[in-house]
């Protein structure tokens, strides 16, 4: 009996392949109100022990307010570079991952708006063993990430004045724990 196979099906089994893991750098900014606004951030691949890096993925996440603009996340290395924008503002869940295969090293990672309007956001990021976002997790530090809050229960307000201590107190170097 042969098999039908979906554009549907491909589609979810290319979601669950190139999905960050439970191991991948998750940080939070905020996106001053200027059209001009954007963050970068710094990450490092490196063979932590579960293999050479080959790729970088990355998406992020429009976490508010509910209004335009829209967020995306810009990855380059060297003269290669990828993007992705959140479509849909707000609504708890990321944007497109997209992969950069650029092997072990610095990677910059812009996050930026299409217009005027302060804008909270997400960002993961994970180095990855194979090709296009493939293989397992592998060795992924981040210059400039304000971690998101340890204690869910933090209001908003807290975070984003935590988040902007951070700041002003210089880049934190997160690394992502085995």
């Amino acid at each position: 009996m042969a098999r039908v196979v979906t554009g549907a099906s491909i589609a979810a089994f290319a979601t669950a392949l190139l999905a960050p893991s439970a191991r991948a750098v998750t940080g939070g900014g905020v996106l001053a109100t200027a059209p001009s606004a954007s963050a970068l951030y710094t990450v490092t691949c490196y063979d932590d022990g579960n293999g050479a890096p080959a790729s970088l993925v990355a998406q992020v996440s429009d976490e508010g307010p509910a209004v335009a603009p829209f967020v995306s996340v810009q990855v380059v290395k060297g003269l290669a570079a990828t993007n992705s924008t959140d479509p849909v503002d707000a609504d708890g869940a990321p944007g497109p991952l997209v992969a950069l295969d650029g092997g072990a090293g610095d990677y910059a990672v812009f996050v930026d708006k299409t217009g005027a309007g302060e804008e909270t956001f997400a960002l993961t990021v994970e180095c990855r063993t194979g090709a296009g976002g493939g293989g397992v997790a592998t060795g992924t530090d981040v210059d400039g990430f304000a971690p998101p809050p340890a204690v869910p229960a933090l209001g908003a307000a807290a975070w984003l004045g935590a988040a902007a201590l951070l700041g002003s107190a210089g880049a934190a170097r997160l690394r992502r724990r085995s």
